[in-house]
């Protein structure tokens, strides 16, 4: 059993605000792991009644934070810290203690407890205790530190990895150049600095020339020649060098997803540049900024300059908001990463591959029942539109070819007990487990308690969340044997990866860290290559015929076409695209590819 802390939060740049960064953090905070506790703070144990009472007392802090009542969790870890520092609980409930004090904003207490968790019990949870504490250091408005701590204490992978990439580009934010050359000089080798001084020097170049000179210095001095000096992105508020026809993008400037709009801006010119490269028509992008409801107005504008194609916005409500005014404007929008499933009811010019439709669990519950030839599953999903989404899905496809589901719960993101669902499934004799989550905590806790709570084990069917190598290595063992359903793999049945990333690496001069520049990519490829234009057909491709460049040529069936694009494989209806699910199972760690769409291979 572990605790988790959980919360959402918004904000831009700067000082963090509470809970900007918890959220992505808390996705990679791990579980206890399977050996049992750590060994205790102090040699002096309490006895059998110290051990229960210290025991008990953990598990009221453990309740507390599935409640979110932080004070309650605090009071609780400290007693058996202050009280019983040779008990079982003691290391776990220093870590919980420092934990409950970074979720209520004491980030001292919670520097110190998580550095004496670091140095008392070395290779304990030290990738994510790191992480958190670099983030408390970041929060106490000492930006060095956080960055001393993550390059001291991490690998060069865990450092790149997700939670510790947005901690330590927040602390970049805020740090001195003079502060960068220090830590230049002490850590010479870390590659993970050298990427956030060149990205710093790239988004400053226009803000403030002097910063950026300053990081490219210090980026150059690193052994970064390559990567500072690399081609500059063009400037976001001018189109591309270039005449040609316009296309228009609707990407956030600032804010946490800054970085992912500059990553799908890099795809769309990559793909502009490599339509007009084979012979087709030039295109220049304009890029007008994303904000809830004026991303309304940045698509009148485009309009307005005789775009009739936009890609984006990324967020969610901002593309609602933008897909009225497209469709008022005869303007084919698509939005690569919007989730909202209202936006597959807007009309056939508005296309979101990224919404929850349900496809992926559909896939998982034929392919269970058809293939795995399962009779009885319990799902346990997350309490979101996407994890509702894909439970119903998965429940409709399973029971259709005659399985039946014996339970179906659902719980927030704070949920950290989940023994009643895992009794009532064994009770149930469910065979497997379908779990419709993208936090990894949750699935890490889920993991945990399935001995411990059900005594014995269940066939896993999971998510997206399966595929990232964070995840997995946290799982280990656990994850052995598990099948999962997302839309990416880099076989090349399933989608152009290895051509993409060489081509991006060609034309940037940087390795690809995320599937966010091919997404970006395959979103100007769908609306220039394979889609209708709301005006009429693409300019030199009919749907279904052979694009020239930028992906396999698409199959025509009747109803139904498909493109093999660099980040998924795209199904298309007429003005209607989703990405066809893959199932994979994980062997010897990693993912495998198994099948497309529900089908084995």
């Amino acid at each position: 059993m572990r605790s988790l802390l959980s919360g959402r939060g918004r904000g831009s740049g700067g000082a963090l605000r509470p809970g900007e960064v918890l959220a992505a953090l808390l996705a990679l905070l791990g579980c206890f792991g399977t050996g049992g506790f750590p060994p205790p703070l102090s040699g002096e144990r309490p006895g059998a009644e110290g051990e229960r009472a210290a025991r008990a007392l953990y598990e009221r802090g453990v309740d507390a934070v599935g409640d979110r009542r932080y004070e309650a969790a605090y009071v609780a870890f400290d007693s058996v810290v202050s009280l019983y520092p040779g008990s079982n609980t003691s290391t776990v409930s220093l870590r919980e203690r420092g934990l409950a004090a970074y979720r209520l904003g004491r980030h001292a207490r919670a520097v110190e407890d998580l550095r004496r968790l670091l140095d008392e019990a070395p290779g304990y949870e030290t990738t994510d205790t790191a992480i958190v504490l670099a983030s408390a250091y970041q929060r106490s408005r000492d930006p060095e530190a956080a960055l001393r701590t993550l390059a001291r204490r991490l690998s060069e992978r865990d450092a790149s990895a997700q939670g510790a990439r947005i901690v330590a580009e927040a602390a970049v934010r805020d740090l001195a150049p003079g502060s960068a050359s220090l830590l230049a000089e002490t850590f010479p080798e870390r590659p993970f600095l050298l990427s956030l001084y060149a990205r710093a020097a790239d988004e400053t170049r226009l803000e403030d020339p002097a910063r950026a000179a300053a990081f490219t210095r210090i980026a150059e001095r690193l052994g970064g020649r390559g990567a500072a000096t690399r081609p500059a992105r063009e400037p976001r508020d001018k189109p591309a060098a270039g005449g040609g026809k316009a296309i228009g993008a609707i990407l956030p400037r600032t804010g946490r997803l800054a970085g992912v709009a500059q990553d799908i801006e890099d795809g769309i010119r990559l793909a502009l540049e490599e339509i007009e490269a084979s012979g087709g028509p030039a295109f220049r992008l304009d890029v007008l900024p994303e904000g809830g409801v004026a991303a309304a107005q940045s698509v009148a504008e485009l309009a307005g300059r005789g775009v009739d194609v936009v890609i984006g916005p990324l967020e969610s409500e901002a593309a609602v908001n933008a897909a009225g005014a497209a469709l008022n404007r005869g303007v084919l929008l698509v939005t690569p990463t919007a989730t909202d499933s209202t936006l597959l009811r807007s009309g056939a010019g508005v296309v979101a591959p990224n919404a929850a439709g349900g496809e992926a669990g559909e896939a998982m519950g034929l392919f269970a029942a058809r293939n795995l030839r399962l009779l009885r599953v319990a799902i346990l999903g997350s309490d979101d539109e996407r994890g509702r989404v894909d439970a119903r899905a998965f429940r409709r496809a399973f029971e259709a070819e005659g399985g039946r589901v014996v339970q179906e719960r659902f719980f927030s993101r704070g949920a950290t007990n989940f023994g009643a669902a895992l009794r009532l499934s064994r009770r149930e004799g469910a065979q497997a487990l379908f779990l419709p989550t993208r936090s990894a905590d949750q699935v890490l806790t889920v993991l945990s308690q399935i001995e411990y709570y059900s005594g014995g084990s269940f066939r896993l069917l999971g998510t997206e969340v399966w595929r990232d190598a964070g995840f997995l290595q946290r799982a280990g063992g656990f994850a052995e044997g598990a099948w999962f359903v997302d839309t990416f793999s880099p076989d090349p049945a399933v989608t152009r990866h290895w051509d993409f990333r060489n081509a991006y690496f060609r034309r940037y001069g940087r390795s690809l860290a995320s599937n966010f520049p091919a997404w970006g990519y395959d979103a100007a490829m769908l609306a220039l290559r394979h889609l209708p234009r709301r005006s009429g057909r693409p300019d030199d491709e009919r749907p279904g015929r052979a694009a020239t460049s930028g992906g396999r040529a698409a199959t025509e069936s009747a109803t139904e076409t498909t493109y093999v694009g660099a980040g998924a494989t795209y199904r298309i209806r007429g003005a209607t695209v989703s990405k066809v699910p893959v199932i994979s199972r994980i062997a010897s760690g990693s993912p495998v590819l198994e099948g497309l769409g529900g089908r084995a291979r």
